[in-house]
């Protein structure tokens, strides 16, 4: 009964170890998958604030230069309306 013993405890401490390494090495890697996701996410935030300033600076160009009236030339005979 002893020996059973024993060994049980030595394959748990093996075991221990074995689940701790896996442990570290999936936290090492889980903290690289993090660290990607939130360097993309910061990307997406400055690529949307260059999008929204090119964007606001074409409205403001647009508003301070307005684009010249179309003038409409009526032919002869032309209906006018309805």
């Amino acid at each position: 009964m002893g020996e059973r013993v024993t060994a049980l405890e030595e394959w748990v401490k093996g075991h221990e170890a074995l689940c701790a390494d896996r442990y570290n090495a999936l936290r090492g890697d889980m903290r690289w998958i993090i660290r990607g996701l939130f360097g993309m996410l910061i990307g997406v935030a400055g690529w949307l604030a260059v999008q929204l300033h090119a964007a606001s600076q074409q409205r403001l160009d647009q508003l301070e230069h307005p684009a010249a009236p179309v003038r409409v030339i009526q032919q002869p005979g032309a209906p006018t309306g309805p």
